[in-house]
């Protein structure tokens, strides 16, 4: 199996938000297949606009947070994100990097995770990305 009927397949999924959750093994699935033509510049503004209006709701230890009502969806968007750095850094879309700078001023402007690391997997995606 594979191809592009199997791609399109996957990118409707991917489009599919009930389906955030899954994102990160779609996007996952998409790179395994090499699939160089995927809008992963397109679905990261998606997550650079829902984390521009998140970021300043959360408080530092987000993550583990129980009182933040949607923890869960935050989770969902930020592994969401760093699948889709991965695989723009992966497959070499450098025609994404706009798009890549443009997440990580939003994502600079963030609390930690966790309040007792500075870092994240995002953080040093975009350390690859970027090379600062």
């Amino acid at each position: 199996m594979g191809g592009a009927s199997e791609a399109k397949v996957l990118l409707d999924l991917l489009s599919d938000k009930s389906l955030l959750g899954w994102h990160q093994d779609i996007v996952g699935a998409l790179v395994r297949q090499r699939v160089a033509d995927v809008r992963f510049a397109g679905f990261l503004r998606e997550e650079t606009t829902y984390w521009s209006r998140s970021c300043r709701t959360l408080k530092p230890g987000w993550w583990n947070a129980a009182q933040y009502p949607d923890v869960e969806k935050a989770r969902d968007h930020y592994t969401r994100a760093y699948a889709l750095l991965n695989a723009i850094h992966e497959l070499h879309q450098s025609a994404a990097m706009p798009v890549v700078r443009d997440f990580a001023a939003v994502w600079s402007t963030c609390p930690p995770l966790d309040e007792r690391s500075k870092t994240n997997q995002i953080a040093e995606a975009l350390e690859l990305l970027l090379g600062h």
